[in-house]
């Protein structure tokens, strides 16, 4: 396995628990940097980030066999209002069983209210790194 192997759309990571904190987490990013990034930091940080795909219909590809306790998702991928998505994805989660909490990606200011606006944390791009890792560690303290 090579490098870049590690680093394409679609590839899992090994999971290295560094405490309780191998859970699941589905990265929807279209931008392969971005998602390369993302994926690499919850792996140092010791989370398991099971899926980096590149389109939002890839999401729910594996369901039911590999359920997320968190999605972190680029809204700039759908065409439809953000938190139109959100309740729609919130909503096949729940039909499920899951309820994971989702963390909404974007580079639009007017999407990141519109998306707190129903209740759900946005996080706007560029963003730091510690602060993305701040807000999954927020997310996921009910299931540590």
């Amino acid at each position: 396995m090579t490098r870049n192997d590690l680093l394409t759309p679609g590839h899992t990571l090994p999971c290295v628990s560094v405490s309780s904190t191998s859970l699941p987490i589905f990265i929807v990013e279209k931008n392969p940097g971005i998602a390369q990034m993302i994926t690499w930091a919850l792996a140092l940080a010791g989370y398991c980030p099971t899926r980096s795909a590149g389109e939002l219909s890839t999401l729910f590809q594996n369901f039911p066999e590999d359920l997320p306790v968190l999605i972190l998702l680029d809204v700039s991928l759908v065409r439809e209002s953000g938190s139109k998505v959100l309740l729609d994805i919130q909503a096949q989660c729940s039909s499920l069983g899951i309820t994971p909490p989702i963390i909404v990606l974007t580079t639009n200011p007017v999407i990141q209210k519109e998306v707190e606006t129903v209740g759900y944390r946005a996080i706007l791009k560029p963003f730091h790194v510690q602060h993305l890792m701040q807000a999954v560690s927020e997310a996921l303290s009910p299931f540590l």
